[in-house]
């Protein structure tokens, strides 16, 4: 004949079950993103030497992961980005508008604390014809 069960292993039973909707609901640990909103002074370098490289000024505002801003290259360009944050890790798009006239947009991705940020942007390209922009380009700011 069956075993019926007792009430304290139906109470342990039914303290299960209404236990396995809390795990589906308890939030996964998920790395907030920084603060990077405010002014950022540092500097660009290339592998393509000395005339790719200065000092730059980069001003963030940020709404939760996203943030838009503009940059100044020390006299050369100036030009404005958005992107968003995921943990740490950044990325976006920009657009580049140097003093000769010549216009470029590009990719960036890199890592950003609230101390730092590091922007790797591989390749700049332009419709204007006869532009010419450094590529690998690597950004370094710091606060």
């Amino acid at each position: 004949m069956p075993k019926i069960p007792t009430t304290s292993h139906s109470l342990r039973f039914a303290a299960a079950l209404a236990f396995i909707p809390v795990l589906f609901f308890l939030p996964c640990h998920t790395q907030r993103p920084p603060n990077i909103a405010g002014t950022w002074p540092g500097s660009i370098s290339s592998p393509a030497g000395a005339n790719c490289g200065g000092n730059v000024v980069v001003i963030v505002s940020q709404s939760g992961t996203n943030f838009t801003g503009e940059f100044t290259l020390e006299r050369i360009a100036t030009g404005t980005f958005r992107g968003a944050l995921s943990g740490n890790k950044l990325s976006g798009v920009f657009t580049e508008n140097r003093a000769d006239g010549c216009t470029g947009t590009g990719d960036f991705s890199g890592k950003a604390s609230r101390n730092s940020i590091t922007v790797s942007i591989p390749t700049i390209t332009s419709s204007n014809s006869g532009c010419v922009f450094c590529q690998q380009n690597t950004i370094t700011l710091s606060r």
